[in-house]
């Protein structure tokens, strides 16, 4: 990688976000098969995006402090819109740079039933 080049980040699911993803799929394509591929595909695109310049998303105003802060943004829209929060993991002497994603959740849920349990 030149020094130009942005850092690169390795994108990775918590169990709590890969059950969530799970269970929103499955209600979509319940719904709509067609809608809930494209919804799942386009998800997956958004969360992978955030391999290259992860802070680029506010901290998520109703986390309490942590180390590191809890990052988000709204995935979809309307009744399809959802809120991904995620960690980002600095490069250390064990580990390479990482964004965690923590969990995925309706946005319209209160921020009082939001837990980010990793």
């Amino acid at each position: 990688m030149s020094e130009d080049a942005p850092r690169e980040y390795d994108v990775i699911l918590s169990e709590p976000a890969e059950a969530d993803i799970d269970a929103i799929v499955f209600r979509l394509m319940g719904l709509s098969p067609e809608f809930g591929r494209q919804w799942h595909g386009g998800l997956i695109s958004a969360m992978d995006s955030l391999a290259v310049f992860p802070h680029r998303h506010p901290i998520a105003s109703e986390t309490a402090p942590s180390n590191p802060p809890i990052h988000a943004f709204v995935y979809g829209r309307g009744r399809s819109a959802y809120r991904v929060r995620y960690a980002i993991l600095e490069p250390d002497a064990d580990s390479p740079p990482a964004v965690r994603i923590l969990r995925v959740t309706h946005a319209s849920r209160s921020s009082s039933d939001q837990s980010d349990e990793s």
